[in-house]
Protein backbone atom coordinates (compact mmCIF):
# COMPACT_ATOMS: atom_id res chain seq x y z
CA UNK A 1 0.00 0.00 0.00
CA UNK A 2 0.90 3.22 -0.40
CA UNK A 3 1.06 6.33 2.03
CA UNK A 4 -2.88 6.90 1.10
CA UNK A 5 -3.92 3.28 1.59
CA UNK A 6 -4.19 2.40 -2.41
CA UNK A 7 -3.23 -0.96 -2.74
CA UNK A 8 -0.23 -1.27 -4.81
CA UNK A 9 0.60 -4.65 -5.67
CA UNK A 10 -0.38 -8.33 -4.43
CA UNK A 11 1.68 -11.45 -3.93
CA UNK A 12 0.29 -15.10 -3.04
CA UNK A 13 1.04 -18.11 -1.50
CA UNK A 14 -0.79 -21.28 -0.85
CA UNK A 15 -1.22 -24.65 0.43
CA UNK A 16 -3.64 -27.37 1.07
CA UNK A 17 -4.78 -26.39 4.22
CA UNK A 18 -4.85 -22.91 6.03
CA UNK A 19 -1.98 -20.70 5.31
CA UNK A 20 -2.11 -17.12 7.49
CA UNK A 21 -0.10 -14.33 7.23
CA UNK A 22 0.14 -12.32 10.87
CA UNK A 23 2.61 -9.67 10.47
CA UNK A 24 4.52 -7.81 7.44
CA UNK A 25 7.60 -5.27 7.25
CA UNK A 26 9.45 -3.54 5.28
CA UNK A 27 13.47 -2.80 4.93
CA UNK A 28 15.11 0.02 4.00
CA UNK A 29 16.42 -1.13 1.00
CA UNK A 30 12.57 -2.32 -0.09
CA UNK A 31 12.53 -5.81 1.17
CA UNK A 32 9.28 -7.07 2.33
CA UNK A 33 9.35 -10.11 5.43
CA UNK A 34 6.20 -11.44 6.40
CA UNK A 35 5.38 -13.50 9.04
CA UNK A 36 2.23 -16.32 9.69
CA UNK A 37 1.75 -19.82 10.26
CA UNK A 38 0.29 -23.03 7.51
CA UNK A 39 -0.58 -26.36 8.13
CA UNK A 40 1.02 -29.21 6.34
CA UNK A 41 2.87 -27.53 3.45
CA UNK A 42 2.82 -24.46 1.44
CA UNK A 43 4.12 -23.13 -1.51
CA UNK A 44 5.83 -19.94 -0.72
CA UNK A 45 7.19 -18.44 -3.84
CA UNK A 46 4.35 -16.55 -5.17
CA UNK A 47 5.61 -16.65 -8.93
CA UNK A 48 5.18 -19.69 -11.24
CA UNK A 49 8.53 -21.09 -9.40
CA UNK A 50 7.81 -23.60 -6.34
CA UNK A 51 9.57 -23.51 -3.08
CA UNK A 52 7.57 -25.87 -1.01
CA UNK A 53 8.56 -26.35 2.89
CA UNK A 54 6.42 -28.93 5.17
CA UNK A 55 5.18 -28.07 8.80
CA UNK A 56 7.27 -30.44 11.08
CA UNK A 57 4.65 -30.27 13.33
CA UNK A 58 0.17 -29.66 12.58
CA UNK A 59 0.73 -25.90 12.50
CA UNK A 60 4.23 -24.29 11.77
CA UNK A 61 5.31 -20.49 11.63
CA UNK A 62 7.39 -19.57 8.50
CA UNK A 63 8.80 -15.90 7.70
CA UNK A 64 9.23 -15.36 4.53
CA UNK A 65 11.25 -12.63 2.45
CA UNK A 66 11.07 -11.05 -1.48
CA UNK A 67 13.56 -8.75 -2.69
CA UNK A 68 12.95 -4.96 -3.58
CA UNK A 69 11.43 -6.30 -6.99
CA UNK A 70 8.56 -8.42 -5.06
CA UNK A 71 10.61 -11.61 -6.47
CA UNK A 72 11.00 -14.80 -3.44
CA UNK A 73 14.20 -14.66 -1.48
CA UNK A 74 13.90 -16.92 1.43
CA UNK A 75 12.06 -18.80 3.56
CA UNK A 76 12.22 -19.96 7.00
CA UNK A 77 9.82 -21.95 8.63
CA UNK A 78 9.78 -23.70 12.65
CA UNK A 79 7.67 -25.28 14.57
CA UNK A 80 6.59 -23.61 18.10
CA UNK A 81 5.33 -24.76 21.18
CA UNK A 82 2.28 -25.39 21.56
CA UNK A 83 -0.17 -22.37 21.03
CA UNK A 84 2.92 -20.32 19.96
CA UNK A 85 1.77 -17.54 17.58
CA UNK A 86 3.79 -14.87 15.28
CA UNK A 87 1.21 -11.63 16.27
Amino acid sequence: MDSLGNLIWVRKISGPFLVEGTAIAFSSEGSVCAAGAFVDSSDFDPDTSRHIEYANGSNDMYILKLDPSRSFTDTLDFSPNTGSRII
